[in-house]
């Protein structure tokens, strides 16, 4: 990433979508370590958000392993890193200041704007929700946050900016992460759905709008 141009004085967002969990535990955790330490020693602040399975006990993570495992694709991390628990356990101990883990029926039922997900849902009849929610149970979103040494209100906007450049390179449905009023726009978002915070030292659950 240095010899790519990447400054990891800016505020940075890393983003592992499915990658980390086929890598062996000892070499995903040093990725997440590696991540975390450059952007203390630029003293700046960093997310890392990471999409992969999870739950790989229970009949369908079983199920889940041995398929993946026939086709030559196993999954490496997941048996050391098995529920949300941990997950968020893995990114603390890596020196992260905070960290959160959904898996994705929460996303999906709690954390989506309602009138997006209705408008999801009128695209097509669908009635196979046992096994949507099966699916659903088995995937996560984990998301480690290193708070930069800056004040509060530096330190919102600087996630502000870290989440603006993932709307505009991905298009995910997590636009802000502020509680209501908030530091970033100095006055709080009159459209805002709250879903959570970044903010530093705030403990609020997480995510949705850009000021």
């Amino acid at each position: 990433m240095e010899r790519c141009g990447a400054d990891f004085r800016l505020p940075t967002l890393f983003l592992s979508e499915c990658v980390l969990i086929y890598m062996p535990p000892e070499l995903s955790t040093s990725v997440i370590n590696w991540a975390c330490q450059k952007a203390k020693q630029a003293k700046a602040t960093a997310q890392f958000v990471a999409y992969e399975q999870v739950r790989p006990n229970d009949p369908f993570g079983v199920t889940m392993m041995r398929n993946l495992e026939g086709r030559g694709c196993p999954l490496l991390g997941l048996k050391a890193y098995p529920t949300l628990d941990k997950q968020v356990a893995r990114y603390l101990s890596a020196g992260w200041s905070r960290a959160w883990s959904w898996d994705m029926n929460t996303v999906y039922s709690e954390l989506l704007d309602p009138l997006d997900r209705r408008k999801a849902e009128r695209i097509e009849l669908f009635d196979e929700f046992e096994e949507w929610h099966l699916f659903g149970a088995h995937y996560c979103i984990t998301i480690g946050v290193l708070d930069g040494p800056t004040d509060d209100q530096d330190q919102s906007k600087a996630a502000a900016a870290a989440a603006a450049a993932l709307h505009a390179s991905h298009g995910f449905p997590w636009y802000s992460y502020f509680c209501d009023p908030c530091a970033a726009c100095d006055g709080g978002h009159p459209s805002a759905q709250l879903r959570g915070c970044l903010t530093a030292g705030c403990r609020r659950p997480f995510v949705v709008q850009i000021c």
